[in-house]
């Protein structure tokens, strides 16, 4: 019996010395304890020491009283009486502790009654500083906290998928920019990446992203996830998505089964962007629409872009090749158009002042030509930029040079037209006589010497008319007639003689002209007698050529909208000088000893009145092309007429009406050799007073031949306009020296 006893005493201790080293042994941050029903510590493990700051044996037998918990504590309901008078099970509280360092501590306290026979005998529990985990705990709230609020405040929706679940997390703002509810989403009280984001792709990316996420995914990437996609929204439209993603790894770097992600909507953008680029497309349009060359360049003149006219108007084969060159390849390159006068006018600019001005080009093919320059001063994408704004006034420069030709010949034509008009009034009388003088004398010395005389005055007569053409162009009667063979035949009559041989070249289907042939003949001799001169020396040939030509409005500086009909005449001279090439067309300019200079002026007038042109083209050493332009007609031809040759008789009374008195004598002898009765009046005036003071027998009148005009009297037009007044109808013809 004894031995029994002194068994159990033994097996007790030993449970107690093995209970007692556990209990010791728990983490010095544990404290076991236990006190009477009054609170006296009977027992406290070596973890007092670093929950509450004094050493277990010091505090055997002290009350639980003397620690010194917080009254917050104390007062939310938590007191250490309860700790000591507590009955029933055990309980769990956190008190906050002032420890003896100083610092505030959180104590949790787990405890409970201990009874024997229904009676309290002690109270045991453990202590555990949780001031380190609380501390954490309150951080990862605050954090979480304020990730959330941070995922709030984004239009981003943020998404977590496990890999191994299959299971999708996605924040409100994810379900918020689809338009659905998280319920709408969930199958069987679940998300999964299928029916949260798969089944919602575009038919035509779905394919695509989900093996490209799926790939990053299981390749265990590192890096950031990036794509871009379309998802359904819930009214069946489509919004475009922008993802980004990063596979969460632990503390040993090794990468986890949960990828985290946002999604963010990037529909406006991708529309901000599309509108930006039609914008830019548009800009770019214009800019390479433009009728102007375009040049943007850096302060240092380096090009940075050019639009499509430039590379057009300056002769290049693409852009790029345009982009490779300096200014000064660009430019005549010689003073007053070289980089340092270009350079002083972008000085100019960068001052403020407004810079527009004239500036000689030199294109692909070294053709130098002449341009309108505006430059202006601009920020582009913060940098300075100069914008040269460019426009080729080549034609303009012709117009002007055309407009001033014409003025200065219509100035030159009027002085030569006087002139000519007297001149032409004392030859025709001269001319008259010798011609009565011819058919009266029948000697033949007599007959040759006047001959000889009206010879010479052909050759005055046909000086004056070339004046009078060149003054006026002769006013032309145009009619609808073929060129061919006119012009071969005229072509051919002035190279008789000559070492020049000549081709033509018709086009097929040419159009017939509307010209005058007797002074377009002139114009054909004048061009092909200066061609047989520039190759007097040597020789040569001469191509004539004859084609259909039609303009638009602006396209040729001297020529309105319309088909025209084309003769070129391309000899094989020695060209025309540069230095003298602006001065061919000017009356009385000839590079020819003896040479009268009416030549090109008198045909540059008579195309002109036409309605045509006249355009050189000339390169020294290869010749020289002048192309004749005239009116195609639109009318139908007209028939060839036959001439009447029978002698004219005639009877009645003619009124010849001329202030010059060498030619009312002239029509006289020959309207009275015709058989007519001739009576004169020097202007108008007298004409009407005859016939007012019945001089004259209006019924006997058969004819009247007035002079245009009288200086210092009535001439024909108003003296007509009067007799057709008083109701004399006879047949009237109106005589000038023009």
């Amino acid at each position: 019996m004894n031995l029994s006893t002194n068994s159990t005493i033994e097996n007790l201790q030993r449970s107690e010395d093995k209970f007692r080293r556990l209990v010791e042994g728990l983490s010095q941050t544990h404290c076991v304890f236990s006190h009477t029903p009054e609170g006296v510590f009977t027992y406290a493990s070596p973890g007092f020491k670093t929950v509450f700051g004094f050493e277990a044996e010091e505090f055997i037998g002290r009350n639980w009283r003397e620690l010194k918990f917080s009254q917050e504590s104390m007062a939310a309901g938590n007191t250490s009486d309860e700790l000591i008078t507590s009955t029933g099970k055990f309980q769990c509280v956190e008190l906050l502790y002032k420890h003896p360092s100083g610092e505030d501590r959180i104590i949790r306290i787990i405890y409970g009654p201990v009874s024997e026979n229904g009676q309290l005998v002690a109270m045991e529990g453990v202590c555990e500083d949780v001031t380190l985990s609380r501390r954490i705990q309150d951080d990862l709230q605050k954090s979480e906290g304020r990730y959330r609020s941070i995922v709030q405040i984004l239009t981003a929706g943020v998404w977590e998928y496990n890999s191994q679940t299959s299971l999708l997390w996605c924040s409100e703002e994810y379900f918020a920019m689809l338009g659905y509810s998280s319920a709408d989403l969930h199958i069987n009280g679940r998300l999964d990446v299928f029916s949260g984001w798969v089944n919602l792709l575009h038919p035509e990316d779905k394919e695509a992203a989900a093996k490209k996420f799926f790939d990053h995914v299981a390749a265990k990437d590192p890096g950031f996830y990036d794509n871009r996609f379309r998802l359904r929204r819930k009214d069946g439209s489509y919004v475009a998505i922008w993802a980004r993603g990063k596979i969460i790894a632990d503390r040993n770097g090794s990468l986890s089964d949960v990828t985290v992600g946002i999604h963010v909507d990037v529909s406006e953008h991708i529309q901000q962007v599309q509108r930006l680029h039609e914008s830019e497309q548009r800009h770019r349009e214009i800019f390479n629409a433009t009728s102007e060359a375009i040049f943007i360049h850096d302060l240092s003149f380096r090009l940075l872009d050019v639009n499509e006219t430039a590379v057009k108007m300056y002769g290049y084969p693409d852009k790029e090749t345009m982009l490779a060159c300096n200014l000064e390849e660009l430019s005549a390159g010689f003073k007053p158009y070289g980089v340092c006068e270009a350079r002083h006018n972008v000085e100019a600019l960068l001052r403020g002042e407004k810079k527009q001005f004239e500036w000689m080009c030199r294109r692909f093919s070294g053709e130098l030509f002449p341009t309108e320059v505006a430059l202006s001063h601009s920020r582009i994408g913060g940098d300075e930029r100069i914008i040269a704004v460019v426009r080729d006034i080549s034609e303009k420069k012709k117009f002007i040079e055309s407009a001033q030709r014409a003025d200065k010949l219509e100035s030159l034509g009027i002085l030569a037209g006087g002139i000519a008009h007297d001149f032409n009034n004392l030859l025709g009388g001269i001319y008259g006589f010798l011609e009565l003088a011819l058919c009266t004398d029948q000697s033949p010395e007599t007959r040759k010497c006047l001959g000889a005389c009206i010879t010479t005055m052909g050759r005055a007569r046909s000086l004056t008319q070339q004046l009078l053409t060149f003054a006026r162009g002769g006013t032309p009667d145009c009619r609808a007639q073929n060129l061919m063979p006119f012009v071969e035949d005229t072509v051919r009559f002035a190279l008789s003689g000559s070492n020049v041989s000549c081709a033509f070249e018709i086009e097929e289907g040419l159009s017939a002209g509307n010209y005058d042939r007797n002074q377009l003949g002139q114009v054909v001799e004048n061009i092909v007698i200066n061609a047989v001169q520039a190759m007097k020396e040597s020789g040569g040939s001469l191509r004539v050529a004859l084609r259909n030509r039609s303009f638009v409005e602006n396209e040729h500086p001297d020529l309105v909208a319309g088909r025209y009909v084309q003769i070129s005449f391309k000899d094989s001279g020695p060209g025309i000088n540069e230095s003298i090439l602006k001065q061919i067309y000017d009356p009385f300019f000839s590079t020819r000893p003896g040479g009268h200079g009416l030549g090109l002026a008198t045909s540059y007038s008579i195309i002109r009145n036409h309605g045509g042109c006249i355009d050189v083209n000339t390169e020294v050493g290869a010749g020289t092309t002048f192309c004749v332009i005239i009116p195609a007609s639109e009318k139908a031809l007209l028939q060839g007429e036959t001439e009447d040759v029978t002698q004219h008789r005639g009877h009645g009374i003619v009124i010849v009406m001329d202030d010059e008195i060498v030619i009312r004598e002239v029509l006289i002898k020959n309207l009275e050799s015709f058989g007519y009765t001739v009576v004169t009046a020097a202007n108008g005036e007298e004409v009407l007073t005859m016939l007012q003071d019945r001089i004259i027998d209006k019924e006997r009148i058969a004819a009247m031949l007035f002079d245009l005009t009288v200086p210092g009297g009535m001439g024909g037009i108003d003296a007509l306009a009067t007799i057709r007044s008083m109701g004399l109808m006879a047949p009237a013809f109106v005589m000038s020296g023009y």
